[in-house]
């Protein structure tokens, strides 16, 4: 494990060959005191996302006659993935790639809300098809910016993308 980088100190990565994009890790005080690594609107919208995805599986477990715990197992992941990206912690990416995943597999093996239907069930059935592949194209598409996005990349992961060569010794912010 790489050790913590002190109060303006910055440390660069190699340069990708392909792109020419060299990532410089910064320190979380450095991170989070320039003006992009603030919450916006969108960071704040992916936290009220998982924060509701939450509360709605709680509450749809409740009404399906699941227990307590049950309806708790099932929202914990996106009620702790909202809380942990409102503080602004490092694991937070990493369980949005696992809620991607998940929902990816889920949505998936549950034939999008369809499985164990008959025909009559179906036709009210396609709502809740819509849902889902919402549900899934949304996600994926959070798990993709919370990874390459330059934002979350400077919030999460304490790093930004520079174009500069590393002999100019300056580097962009």
């Amino acid at each position: 494990m790489v050790e913590r980088l002190k109060p303006g100190e910055m440390r660069r990565g190699k340069r990708n060959a392909e792109t020419g994009v060299t990532w410089v890790q910064v320190s979380r005080e450095a991170a989070h005191a320039h003006p992009m690594g603030k919450l916006n609107w969108l960071m704040v919208m992916i936290i009220l996302y998982f924060l509701a995805v939450g509360v709605l599986k709680f509450w749809q477990v409740l009404g399906f006659g699941g227990g307590i715990g049950v309806a708790l197992m099932g929202a914990a992941l996106p009620l702790v993935t909202g809380l942990l990206l409102w503080a602004k912690a490092a694991m937070a990416r990493v369980l949005v790639i696992v809620t991607g995943i998940l929902t990816l597999l889920f949505t998936v093996a549950g034939g999008f809300g369809l499985r164990g239907m008959d025909t009559a069930q179906m036709v009210g059935g396609e709502f809740w098809a819509f849902i889902s592949l919402g549900e899934l194209i949304a996600v994926l598409a959070i798990t993709i910016y919370m990874w390459e996005g330059d934002r979350p990349n400077l919030i999460y992961a304490n790093r930004f993308r520079s174009f500069r060569d590393p002999d100019e010794g300056a580097t962009d912010g």
